[in-house]
């Protein structure tokens, strides 16, 4: 059997040596611990179920290594890693492996397309785990986990002490059916320190049509940053192109140095003269 594996094994055994769980408990009493409130009691469960149904499945995925993308992310890939089975194992690399950063930021990319158990496990994560690309790709995958931890998570992602992981909040938020519930939320991200926060916060407020953001986003349009002052433009257009191209700011945009501005802010004028 091979060294992760082994490691796996004993950290469970020793991790599961008090109640409630403990692997030589049987099949049926691991079963009704997989519906425990706490994630963490669900996945060593589970964990110790995999370990004994599907050995082989559970020592090939225990020391897989991800591949390096074009875009130079290192990401999981094969037939089986959409497997619900394969959750609580890469939930336990994650949390118990000692593998260099960019292999838990792949073992946490991968958990949503397992389909398993693993929402709560990655809400949890992301306010507990050390390296800020790690929580980053925690925050990034809340966007497609379930709507009570993910919100939650998100929530406080937005004042991470990273600006990358505050951004990827933002953005994660934007791209959720539910996220409207953290407009608020946002609003303070468009004051925040830098660039890449408030230009997630104002996309999410516009693909999330919150009506009520159109005067907070409007000291964007003259924001020290092109890209902020774009994206605040293109949500602020989604809100109210109407009453955006009645803002006295547009006609300063239109002559903006930076030539993406400047286009998107004729377009604007134009469509609504």
């Amino acid at each position: 059997m091979n060294r992760i594996l082994l490691a796996l094994m004993f950290s469970v055994g020793t991790a599961l040596a008090a109640p409630p769980v403990h692997a030589t408990l049987d099949d049926v009493a691991l079963e009704a611990l997989l519906e425990d409130d706490d994630w963490s009691i669900r996945q060593q469960a589970a964990l110790v179920l995999g370990q004994r149904h599907h050995p082989e499945l559970y020592t090939s995925w225990a020391e897989a290594e991800p591949v390096r993308t074009r875009s130079g992310f290192l990401r999981f890939a094969g037939p089986q890693v959409d497997d619900a089975r394969l959750a609580p194992l890469f939930l336990e690399r994650l949390v118990h492996g000692d593998e260099p950063p960019a292999v838990r930021a792949a073992l946490a990319e991968v958990l949503p397309r397992t389909g398993g158990d693993w929402s709560e496990a990655a809400a949890a994560l992301a306010t507990t785990e050390a390296d800020p690309d790690v929580r980053a790709i925690l925050v990034a995958v809340l966007r497609r986990a379930e709507a009570g931890p993910a919100l939650d998570g998100l929530h406080k992602a937005l004042g991470d002490p990273d600006p990358h992981v505050r951004a990827e909040a933002a953005r994660a938020i934007g791209w959720r059916p539910d996220g409207a519930a953290l407009a608020d939320a946002l609003l303070p991200l468009l004051a925040d320190p830098h660039a890449e926060p408030r230009t997630n916060a104002a996309r999410a407020l516009g693909w999330l049509q919150v009506r009520g953001a159109f005067d907070p986003l409007a000291a964007g349009l003259t924001d020290p940053d092109p890209t902020v002052r774009l994206t605040t433009l293109r949500a602020m257009e989604r809100l109210d192109a109407p009453r955006l191209a009645t803002l006295p700011q547009l006609t300063d945009l239109v002559a903006d140095p930076d030539p993406r501005v400047a286009r998107a802010a004729s377009g604007i004028s134009a469509s609504h003269r």
